[in-house]
């Protein structure tokens, strides 16, 4: 199905400070988790995990010309309840590289600008989740 063309979008700097402010809150987050020892308990799942979250970004189901739902979000509380907050991030974050507009030049759109923030919240978003499964399991 194709989709409407979206209106073009202005990047004003205060945007552009904004998305490399949120990337770079997420790099912190990530290297201070490691710095205190977090680990992913099984990386092959955590892999695993991270390509079916990226497939799963594919098969979204339009609920209005502007609202998309897709199921990555699932896989990521998996992640991130059974393996902690590091491997939530990851696939929070890795869910991503399945959209499908990072590729298109033709949206009108910033898609790398998008790609950036939508992958750094989603990174936050995991993280937070394990966090918060750590706290209700001590």
């Amino acid at each position: 199905m194709k989709q409407p063309p979206s209106p073009q979008v202005s990047v004003t700097p205060a945007l552009r400070v904004w998305v490399l402010g949120l990337a770079c809150v997420s790099v912190a987050v990530g290297a201070t988790l490691v710095a205190l020892g977090a680990s992913l308990a099984n990386p092959w799942v955590v892999v695993a995990l991270a390509l079916g979250s990226a497939v799963a970004e594919r098969g979204t189901v339009r609920l209005t010309r502007t609202t998309e739902l897709t199921i990555s979000p699932v896989l990521m509380l998996f992640a991130a309840v059974l393996m902690g907050p590091l491997a939530g991030g990851l696939v929070g974050a890795a869910s991503e590289l399945g959209e499908a507009e990072l590729l298109d030049e033709n949206s009108g759109r910033h898609p790398r600008l998008k790609w950036l923030t939508y992958t750094s919240t989603r990174f936050l978003v995991g993280v937070s989740m394990g966090l918060v499964a750590q706290m209700v399991q001590t």
